[in-house]
């Protein structure tokens, strides 16, 4: 059987294996001595075979330990001897080992018997000689010459009883641990095999069958071993009668067909005379031994008497009570402080809410998983102890249900019909289960009125943002809280006051709550006066009415007035426009004709137009006429400037309370706001520029010349040609002055605060909110599922 740590608060039982000697009498109808007076049922029953489990367990393990540290080549090569009470194991065992025997007398003159010294017998071994258990733990020979383990596999009927019934079946269990390669010798003394009445011998058979139920094991490894052998006893008769004794479906036969193959038995002699004891046949022994090689990993079912098997539903039955005890109390608070612990932990500031509840409900979700025997072994002992904390690990014992649910397991290998409690364990977890799943629940969020409210067992400021997107026109916010309140996320809020009803406030890293109120409002219209500032608005109010507190000091809660809004500055005076010209007065001043004229000397080279004059005779004559004008334009004066506006009232600064631990408010984040600064008055407009002109308009320039008749230079008579030019023309020249650049006076700036200082926030309710929150707590005291994770407040 895998073994573990079978833990069973007392249930793993005892060591009490029963080894035998040959009995004195070699009669088969000597008296059988069992304890007297034991119970066999009920809790004191009980109670016995959790102490002889204890023992039963501590020595096997420490039978096969030394088997391994003696022997490691060859520790998986174990030789079982099995067999009833009183028919020599004990003593074949000591034969094998090589220790020597002395041949004791009878007491009543009939024979002889093998003793060995006391300083000479195997560790945890006495030798009996009635039919009274003779060990007290399983005898193992480490045989260096066989290259075997041998070890004794405790008695079959142990005459103590059921209790040492049920700790026989486990100890085998544990011999036959897994990687093991099995040969069995059955050791029956020659006296029972030769009696062929009643059905013990088939019986015996039948329950070793039983023990082993692969019929190839029985076949190819079951040896026989015939104790207090007589020299010439030839047991093929007998073996045969046996099995036609048997009755039919009896597995006995297939046993009895295999002994009866040749070397398949072996005789171990009894003593005839005092002196030197040589009735062990090493040659015979090992080639029976050596017939068939050894069976890997046999499965192994003990037998159980009808008693043991009524013993082992009242131990089941009382594992499943202790089991499901621990599981409601002790895994349930450590389970409990494993969710604390989560919430608690200042490892990660920047965990989300909503990481932490994915992380308990995961935790929740492998809880609900324990279904089977098997989940509340690793498993249960992984989400106890994978979870843990410091200092937490002991608290839990996780193993502890390893070892019941192990010890089930085994229980009922051996009686399969007993009812597990697997059922029973997992409804023990059903209210921690429940309690962590409303814990992880996200908050209850409505909004009445104005006031936004936030009801759980674990809320957080990231709760209070998703609550105000939905309901943005809420004035009050209060967050009532049964466990923890986190305060790890900035948050800027103007006209909400916040109040938190909470255990505890945690806050793992600098976060401001900022309640201020808002900076007035200042516009400017062109054309007009300065606007006014508006005025701030006031701060709210915080409010924490808590038990206990994780780094408040991180914590800054800021409600200051909202200063007043600047009066906007004064607007300019518009300029003046320039006077213009196209649109002026005028005058006209003079007219008149200017005629004067030149000549031009005989034989110049002149030109008129583009000719070249030669003559003897040439004169010009030029006519200007001509008009003058004068202008004159005024420039528009510029405009004043407007006055400035007011600057507007400061709002008054709102509280901040944290009642229950020690905290005061810092009161420069309370403080009123300031009023807004006055605006400065307009600049004024500049004077338009005044403008002036004159204007000559001249009609006719014109010219006459006369050449000779023969053109170029002839003397003939000249011809008279008159030329004409338009010389038309608006000249005009403009002069300006700038006037005063001031037409009248520049705005004013205001000198007081426009309007009035705003009122401030209504305050909180205290005492109102106090009630209410007691009343939500008495709901999460009264909801069972609830109330384990409900703090003190």
């Amino acid at each position: 059987m895998k073994s573990k740590h079978l833990i069973l608060l007392s249930i793993l039982l005892s060591q009490a294996a029963p080894v035998w000697a040959m009995d004195d009498d070699g009669s088969q109808n000597s008296t059988v001595t069992a304890r007297q007076n034991l119970p066999v049922r009920g809790p004191a029953a009980v109670a016995l075979l959790r102490d002889a489990i204890n023992h039963m367990e501590a020595s096997v393990d420490q039978t096969l330990t030394t088997a391994r540290n003696q022997a490691p080549r060859f520790y998986d090569k174990k030789v079982f001897v099995v067999g009833e009470t009183g028919h020599g194991k004990t003593t074949f065992l000591h034969a094998v080992a090589g220790i020597p025997f002395d041949v004791i007398p009878s007491r009543n003159g009939r024979g002889f018997y093998l003793d060995v010294p006391l300083q000479k017998r195997l560790a945890g071994t006495n030798i009996g000689h009635t039919r009274t258990v003779g060990t007290v733990a399983p005898a193992t020979v480490i045989d260096q010459g066989r290259q075997a383990v041998f070890i004794d596999c405790l008695g079959f009927g142990d005459p103590r009883g059921p209790i040492e019934d049920v700790a026989n079946a486990l100890g085998v269990k544990k011999l036959f641990e897994q990687g093991t390669q099995a040969k069995v010798l059955l050791v029956i003394e020659e006296e029972t095999l030769a009696t062929v009445r009643g059905n013990f011998v088939p019986d015996l058979l039948n329950r070793l069958a039983e023990t082993f139920p692969d019929d190839n094991m029985l076949r190819d490894s079951v040896r026989l071993v015939i104790t207090k052998a007589t020299q010439g006893y030839s047991p093929q008769v007998d073996l045969g009668d046996w099995r036609n004794h048997a009755q039919t479906g009896n597995r006995a036969k297939i046993l009895i067909d295999s002994f009866l193959q040749r070397d398949r038995i072996f005789k171990f002699l009894a003593p005839i005379s005092q002196g030197r004891y040589d009735g062990f046949n090493n040659n015979d022994f090992a080639r029976v031994l050596g017939v068939d090689g050894y069976t890997l990993n046999p499965r192994v079912m003990p037998v159980l008497n009808p008693a043991a098997k009524l013993l082992i539903g009242d131990t089941v039955d009382e594992l499943r009570k202790e089991g499901r005890r621990y599981l409601e109390e002790d895994a349930s608070d450590h389970i409990q402080t494993i969710c604390e612990s989560k919430i608690n932990d200042r490892t990660n500031p920047n965990r989300a809410i909503g990481a932490l509840r994915t992380d308990l409900r995961a935790l929740r979700s492998d809880i609900l998983a324990l279904t089977t025997m098997d989940d509340f072994k690793d498993p249960l002992h992984q989400i106890i102890g994978d979870n843990d904390v410091s200092g937490q690990r002991q608290m839990g014992q996780p193993q502890l249900m390893g070892g019941l649910a192990q010890s089930v397991e085994f229980l009922q290998e051996l009686d399969p019909t007993v009812h597990t409690p697997e059922d029973s364990w997992r409804s023990a977890l059903a209210p921690i289960a429940g309690s962590i799943e409303v814990l992880a629940d996200d908050p209850v969020v409505t909004e009445n009125q104005g006031i936004l409210s936030l009801q759980g067992r674990l809320l957080s400021i990231e709760d209070l943002v998703i609550g105000k997107q939905r309901y943005p026109h809420s004035t009050l916010a209060k967050m009532f809280a049964s466990n923890t309140t986190f305060a790890n996320t900035p948050i800027r809020y103007e006209n909400m006051s916040i109040a938190i009803f909470s255990p505890k406030l945690n806050s793992l890293k600098p976060t401001s709550i900022d309640l201020s109120g808002g900076v007035g409002t200042h516009k400017t219209y062109p054309q007009q006066a300065g606007q006014n500032g508006g005025h701030g608005t006031p701060g709210a109010h915080f409010l924490a009415n808590i038990a206990a507190e994780d780094g408040l000091t991180n914590l800054t809660v800021l409600a200051k007035g909202g200063n007043g809004g600047d009066g906007a500055r004064g607007t300019d005076g518009a300029h003046g426009a320039d006077g213009n010209l196209d649109h002026a007065a005028h005058h006209q001043i003079s007219t008149g004709l200017l005629p004067y004229g030149w000549g031009c000397h005989h034989g110049g080279g002149h030109s008129a137009e583009g000719h070249h004059i030669r003559s003897d005779d040439l004169r010009h004559q030029l006519d200007l006429r001509y008009t003058q004008v004068l202008y004159h334009a005024q420039g528009s004066a510029g405009s004043a400037g407007t006055d400035g506006g007011h600057g507007g009232q400061g709002a008054p600064g709102g509280t901040a309370k944290i009642a229950g631990v020690a905290w005061n408010p810092v009161p420069a984040n309370l403080a009123n706001g300031s009023s807004g600064s006055h605006g400065a008055g307009g600049n004024p407009g500049s004077n338009g520029r005044n403008c002036a002109g004159e204007e000559h308009i001249g009609r006719h320039l014109a010219y006459q010349a006369l050449v000779g008749k023969s053109g170029f230079l002839g003397t003939g008579p000249g011809i008279y040609a008159d030329r004409h030019i338009d010389l038309s023309n608006k000249t005009i020249t403009a002069k300006s002055h700038v006037g005063n650049r001031v037409a009248t006076a520049g705005g004013s700036k205001p000198t007081a605060p426009h309007g009035k200082v705003p009122a401030a926030i209504s305050a909180i309710d205290e005492n109102a909110l106090e009630a209410e929150y007691r009343l939500f707590r008495t709901a999460e005291l009264a909801d069972p599922d609830a109330k384990r994770f409900v703090r003190d407040h």
